[in-house]
């Protein structure tokens, strides 16, 4: 059943009027949902094809409709904690549905609900009711085909969601708190070079030389006057024109992300990124009773944004050709010379689930200690950069009150 973007008009328990949006595969099903929900249909239709599209864009301006990393964590948790308590995966919808207030996941929990009361396939019920989600978590609920393997999936995702949201957590207060500090040393500064700058004191003892010309640029960034220049709003302008046709072409975004790799943190941080999803995935895939070529398929595809998509097609269809697994990798850049000699002796020695298992922990360790570093490495650039200004307006102070006197 494909989901239809209806508007409705009910009427709530205590004889409120309600209106909105709401998906449903037909009025039917819209009556159905809104029972769920306390509420009963007073007025509704399907909007047109022309017309939907539209009203989904405008509606997606609004936080009900968007679907962030933290609230998909908590979402499939949530589902993944109740199928694992026993209930059947239509009461763990019919149980959401009444409670779900982003609309985006009350439509995957409508048709969800919908395609398995009609005795649709599982896995295919799951994709399709979110179809919405990015690729890779669409391509983790291919693997539901039992209940133990949705279990297992939510977790998974919930566990994935859950650390995006607080690496970009971590990554937004450090932000928040160089902002702070640098909007405090600004104004300080500002109040001293305005001073010094008005009366001429500085400017007597560095005349004709290029530090005063250093000075009025430095005091333009930061006392307001940049605003008022043309040409500086031209250049954020021209800025933010290459950001978005970097981002809108894939050739020049995978060029920009393999000049990130030369970077003597961040490369580091993102290759051990790139070889733990790809374990990540392949583990999952293994456990839910896919075959390795099948898993390895689905997990390269999964991680084939990366820069290192080339080596990585490269070793599936080396092993798809019937190359032994330990020969593939050795080309392969995404894996360093230890972790290459992990995977060896694991594929040697142990079963292939308890392989996968060993190489996982040890990659996650890895990409965990690399986040440490990297998000340490920022926070010391920033503090450095604070240090810096305080030190540079220290200085003119001192400069300007010596050569005044």
């Amino acid at each position: 059943m494909k989901a239809l973007l209806h508007s409705y008009l009910a009427l709530s328990v205590k004889g409120q009027k309600k209106v909105g949006f709401l998906f449903a595969s037909d009025l039917r099903h819209l009556k159905h949902v809104l029972a769920l929900r306390s509420m009963r249909l007073q007025k509704g239709g399907c909007l047109p094809v022309w017309l939907a599209p539209i009203v989904l864009r405008l509606l997606k301006l609004f936080k009900p409709y968007r679907v962030n990393v933290q609230k998909r964590g908590i979402f499939f948790r949530q589902m993944a904690n109740l199928i694992s308590s026993g209930l059947s995966i239509q009461k763990v919808t019919e149980t959401l549905i009444k409670q779900e207030d982003n609309k985006m996941l009350l439509c995957a929990l409508c048709m969800l609900n919908e395609n398995l009361n009609l005795g649709r396939d599982l896995s295919v019920s799951i994709q399709a009711s979110f179809s919405f989600l990015p690729e890779e978590i669409r391509m983790l609920l291919s693997g539901c085909t039992d209940t133990q393997a949705v279990c297992r999936v939510f977790m998974a995702i919930a566990t994935v969601s859950e650390d995006a949201h607080s690496m970009s957590g971590a990554i937004v207060r450090m932000l928040v708190t160089f902002s702070f500090f640098s909007v405090i040393t600004v104004f300080i500064f500002n109040y001293y070079v305005r001073m010094w700058l008005d009366e001429n004191r500085i400017g007597k003892i560095v005349s004709g030389s290029h530090i005063t010309q250093a000075y009025e640029t430095f005091y333009q960034l930061f006392s307001g006057q940049v605003f008022l220049n043309w040409r500086y709003f031209l250049l954020a302008l021209i800025f933010c024109g290459i950001v978005f046709v970097v981002r809108r072409h894939p050739r020049l975004l995978m060029l920009w992300k393999r000049l990130m790799l030369h970077l003597p943190v961040i490369g580091e941080g993102i290759r051990s990124r790139a070889a733990s999803s790809l374990f990540f995935y392949l583990s999952l895939q293994v456990n839910g009773g896919k075959t390795l070529h099948e898993a390895l398929h689905n997990a390269v595809s999964m991680v084939a944004k990366t820069p290192y998509q080339a080596d990585l097609f490269q070793m599936r269809d080396d092993l798809t050709n019937g190359k032994n697994i330990t020969d593939a990798i050795e080309d392969v850049r995404v894996f360093s010379t230890d972790e290459k000699a992990l995977l060896r002796s694991s594929f040697s020695s142990s079963s292939l689930k308890e392989a996968l298992m060993v190489i996982r922990t040890y990659l996650d360790g890895k990409l965990e200690t690399r986040t440490l570093i990297l998000r340490e490495f920022i926070r010391f650039v920033l503090i450095g950069a604070i240090v810096l200004m305080y030190a540079w307006a220290a200085y003119t102070i001192v400069f300007g009150i010596k050569g005044y006197v």
